[in-house]
Formats: structure tokens, sequence, C-alpha cells
């Protein structure tokens, strides 16, 4: 009976043991979250900025930075835009002066839908089966002003095919567009595939 009494005091001592360290152990827990919170705090207060400022930066940044190439947007010898590439996007601009709308047909139903909507959803497939890291993924960001469009900013195409088809559908979409505005001269009623 002696070896089991020594064994149930054994038991009683580490569980006292083991409850006062859990008891330290909760307590520096409960100091650390507190650090982390006014920690929290302080960066929340040094690096808040509005989203208005945030933007404003990022068109500041894009506006000083220098395009590497322009390829202009012709269709039908008429130019109607360019495509400005930078380092890690580009910028597809149409004529300030055609003054298009993105709710004037075709720039959804053909530019976004068959367009550039595909060419993301190409890269979702691809970094759904691990082939792109979502950083590499296509993404475009359609920028207007005033009810007009400004420019499209597309990042990660890639190369240069990617490049030309793109090219290529902005030249027909924007040239379309115009073409009902009566901006341009009445084009052709199906893009070029060439």
């Amino acid at each position: 009976m002696g070896d089991k009494e020594e064994e149930t005091q054994r038991l009683a001592e580490l569980k006292q043991y083991l409850s006062q360290k859990k008891e330290m152990l909760e307590e520096e827990l409960e100091k650390l979250n507190s650090i982390i919170s006014v920690i929290d705090d302080l960066l929340a207060s040094k690096s808040f900025k509005t989203g208005i400022e945030v933007m404003k930066k990022a068109e500041e940044k894009v506006e000083a930075e220098t395009a590497l190439q322009k390829l202009e947007l012709v269709y039908k010898g008429t130019k109607v835009g360019e495509i400005e590439v930078y380092q890690t996007y580009a910028k597809v601009i149409p004529l300030p002066e055609l003054k298009l709308s993105t709710v004037t047909s075709p720039f959804e139903a053909f530019l976004v839908r068959k367009v550039l909507e595909p060419m993301r959803e190409r890269d979702v497939e691809r970094a759904a089966k691990n082939e792109l890291r979502p950083d590499q993924m296509f993404s475009y960001d359609i920028i207007e002003e005033g009810g007009l469009l400004k420019y499209i900013v597309v990042r990660n195409f890639r190369d240069r095919i990617r490049l030309k088809e793109l090219a290529n559908a902005a030249s027909w979409t924007f040239f379309t567009m115009a073409s009902k505005r009566g901006s341009v001269q009445a084009g052709l009623d199906e893009p070029d595939q060439g």
C-alpha cells in the first residue's frame, strides 16, 4: 500500500505543478495579447490612409513611371488609342477626343466578356492547378472619369501574343464604339482576327 500512496502523492504534486504552470502561462499569454493589442492600435493610427489617399498615391506613381513601349491602336487606318507598356502592367488608352463610354456597345459584350474575362478565367484555372501563383494571374481594372473610359490597366499579360490579341480587340472595340457616336467613320461589324 505504500507504493500506491507514494504514486498518488507524486501524481498530486505533478498536478499541482502543472496547474501552477498553466496559471503562469495564462497570465503571460494575457500580457502578450495586451501588448499585441497596443501595437496594433499604434500601427493603425500611424498607417491609416483613406481610400482616396491610397488611390491618389497609386495614380501619382503610375503617372511618374515612363512607358517602356507604346503601341498605336489603329483600325481601318484610323488611330483610336494606344497601349503603354510598363514594367509590370500595360494601359490601354482610347483617344480622349473619342469620348467613349463603357456603356456603349460592344465594350461590355465584346471587350470585357469575350476578351478580358476569358484571359482572367484561364489564369484562375491555371492558378487552381498550381501552374501560376495568384500574384501572376492576369487582372484588369477599367478606369472611368466623368462617365467616360479613361483607360484600362492590365496586369500580368505576360506575353506578346496576349498583348497583340488585346491590341486587336481594343482597336476594333474603340473604333466600333466611336462609329456609334459618330466620332469616326463606320467600320466593319466583326473584329479583325489577324
